[in-house]
This record gives C-alpha cells, sequence and structure tokens, in this order.
C-alpha cells in the first residue's frame, strides 16, 4: 500500500505557504461576510415597546387603568409570534428588558 508523502511546514516552499495562507485568508473572509449576512438578517426590535409593557403591567399590578386604544402588549405579543419566539423566550427576554 503507497503512502502519501506529507510535506512538513520547514520543508514547504514559500510559494507553496503563500497559497495555503492566502486559500484559509478566503476561507475566513468568505465565512465572515455569511455571519455578517446572517446578523443582518436577524430580526429587530426596539426595547422601549417592552419597556412600556412592563410599565402598564406594574401600573395595573397597583391598581390604576390603561386608558389608550393601542395596547402595548398585543403588539410585542404579535412580534414575537412573527418572529417565532415562544411564551417562555418572550417573558425571558421581557425581564430582561
Amino acid at each position: 500500500m503507497a503512502q502519501k508523502k506529507i510535506k512538513r511546514a520547514s520543508t514547504r516552499t514559500a510559494r507553496e505557504r503563500k497559497r495555503i495562507l492566502k486559500r484559509a485568508e478566503t476561507r475566513f473572509a468568505e465565512r465572515a461576510w455569511q455571519e455578517r449576512l446572517a446578523w443582518l438578517r436577524r430580526p429587530r426590535l426596539h426595547t422601549a415597546m417592552f419597556e412600556k409593557v412592563v410599565r402598564d403591567e406594574e401600573i395595573i399590578g397597583q391598581g390604576g387603568a390603561i386608558i389608550t386604544n393601542d395596547d402595548p402588549a398585543q403588539k410585542v405579543e404579535a412580534v414575537a409570534k412573527e418572529i417565532g419566539w415562544s411564551d417562555w423566550r418572550l417573558d425571558i427576554f421581557s425581564q430582561v428588558v
């Protein structure tokens, strides 16, 4: 059975090392670009919407009433369902915000 001869780093020529580094740099740049695109595709949520819900819940908890037609809690739940969040994840995120 013939074995492949593996060149050690010390026996590689400068041209081979440069080619290897160029390929690695290209792969790294491509992966970084793909990760950046994935990051930019993520939904962006403004935390003020969550803060308003928490503030309204505190007012209601103290016996107050909210006199507005638009319910921010419904908006938050709608956004959470749109991006596929579970109720648990929404609760955790609301606590953090």
